[in-house]
């Protein structure tokens, strides 16, 4: 930016010189018209003058300010992406903190204990349910006549 405007300044500056360099009266001349004039126009002269000088140092000027803000903002971005990678991490670590945590959740061991004793009594139930039919059965097993059958248990562990 800056060289544009230091092209633009060098062009205006060139142009003036040439136009007075051509005219056909003398620098001197040009001088003495602008101050024959009343004060009211040769202030407008001046303005004509000077504010194109005035609107390049503006920009100049501007364009330094904007430099300065663009490295400002680069400094920024570059903190800012630290932080970033940095949340990043600790999201990564909480998830593997929250699976852990869901892992634990779902092998704690008194749960499984209770699931197990749950089991167990159903199972009791269900057996306790079913048990007058195996009475029953007993009943048929030791009828007489037929040979009872020793358990294990009356065998005292004996093997065969």
């Amino acid at each position: 930016m800056r060289i544009l405007v230091s092209v633009c300044a060098a062009l205006l500056a060139l142009a003036v010189g040439f136009e007075v360099y051509s005219s056909q009266y003398p620098p001197t001349a040009l001088i003495d018209f602008v101050q024959s004039r009343p004060l009211l126009q040769k202030l407008a002269w001046a303005v004509i003058i000077v504010a194109p000088f005035v609107m390049l140092a503006a920009a100049l000027w501007e364009s330094a300010l904007l430099d300065q803000q663009r490295k400002a903002n680069e400094v920024w971005e570059t903190r800012f992406r630290g932080v970033r990678k940095a949340a990043d991490e600790l999201e990564d670590s909480q998830m593997d903190v929250d699976r852990a945590a869901n892992y634990l959740e779902r092998s704690d061991p008194e749960n499984a204990m209770s699931l197990l004793q749950q089991r167990q009594g159903k199972a009791r139930r269900d057996d306790r349910e079913a048990a007058p039919d195996r009475t029953a059965l007993h009943r048929v097993a030791e009828l007489p006549g037929r040979p009872r059958k020793e358990s294990r248990r009356s065998q005292g562990g004996r093997s065969q």
